[in-house]
């Protein structure tokens, strides 16, 4: 594909009789975020490997900005950022100090006090890494990987240890970052964060691709439709209490009834008909599209709780 920065073309791999990715291909566009999503074991972390060089597939090709990658090999580092899951920085430095070793090493690097700045480092400059916490390792693994303005970046779970606050600051960064024209392939366990703020989402699951596709595509190919939530109470004698109306389209759930709807005037008129026939009173009604927290549990073959 002519506009395609990272080619994932056939990619299988083996650990003896036991299959870690099956025929498996796609791509990164240019200036898109691809959200890599997958249940624990679907072979995220061993393909990323593969993309990264880290190790080499039984089958099938990666291409990076047209180079073939291949492991223990040069392939445009000066052009791609990488967060691994695993960041073991030097325990004895500052921050300071590993930020001005790396820099030293990229002749494009931003300068120190944009990098502090963008990634709210100030605080912590002066501490080594060994008294850092888990998030705040992450602030400076993630600075290292785009501090020379790469074109590709490649990030392993790279919110894992944030706290909700730091999350969305790294939201908001990713965004700048692709503004910029940087594309980002994303490999995360946070589902929210892949509906936040990808272009596409690529899934596996049990070592195949079985996604490909935008979140409203995903959403609207697997869970169309709305999912209507209602509290209700039954008004009786014996007081109030939620009722709990069991039909082929809705299921009682801890947060009132739940069910969806393909037409949502024609749901919502079929459950009043049915509460009004028990004698029940609605006090609240929750509307929504479903998320791709739903596709990703229909995908699994999961089943989806509320």
């Amino acid at each position: 594909m002519a506009d395609a920065v990272i080619e994932v073309s056939h990619i299988s791999k083996s650990y003896g009789s036991t299959v870690g990715l099956r025929d498996v291909s796609f791509c990164v566009e240019k200036g898109q975020v691809v959200a890599l999503l997958g249940p624990n074991g679907a072979g995220k972390t061993t393909l990323l490997e593969i993309i990264e060089g880290l190790r080499r597939p039984d089958s099938g090709e990666v291409r990076i900005l047209g180079a073939r990658v291949s492991n223990n090999q040069h392939w445009g580092g000066r052009s791609v950022g990488v967060m691994l899951q695993e960041n073991r920085l030097p325990l004895k430095l500052t921050v300071a100090e590993i930020l001005r070793l790396f820099r030293s090493l990229r002749p494009n690097a931003m300068p120190l006090k944009e990098i502090v700045d963008r990634f709210q480092l100030s605080r912590i400059l002066s501490r080594k890494t060994e008294h850092l916490s888990g998030g705040e390792r992450q602030r400076v693994a993630v600075a290292i990987a785009v501090m020379h303005r790469p074109s590709v970046l490649i990030l392993d779970e790279p919110t894992n240890a944030l706290d909700p606050i730091s999350r969305q600051a790294f939201w908001e960064e990713l965004l700048r970052i692709k503004r910029e024209g940087c594309s980002v392939l994303l490999a995360t366990h946070q589902i929210e964060e892949a509906e936040a703020i990808s272009d596409r989402v690529v899934m596996l699951n049990r070592a195949s691709l079985i996604a490909d596709a935008t979140v409203r595509d995903l959403i609207e190919g697997t869970c169309p439709g709305f999912r209507v939530t209602c509290r209700a109470k039954k008004v009786d004698s014996l007081g109030s209490g939620d009722i709990g109306l069991v039909g082929p389209d809705w299921q009682s759930t801890a947060s009132g009834l739940c069910g969806n709807a393909a037409d949502l005037g024609q749901g919502l008129a079929r459950a009043a008909e049915a509460w009004a026939t028990a004698g029940a009173r609605i006090d609240s009604v929750e509307v929504a599209r479903p998320s791709l927290r739903e596709v990703f549990f229909v995908l699994s073959g999961e089943e989806y709780r509320r």
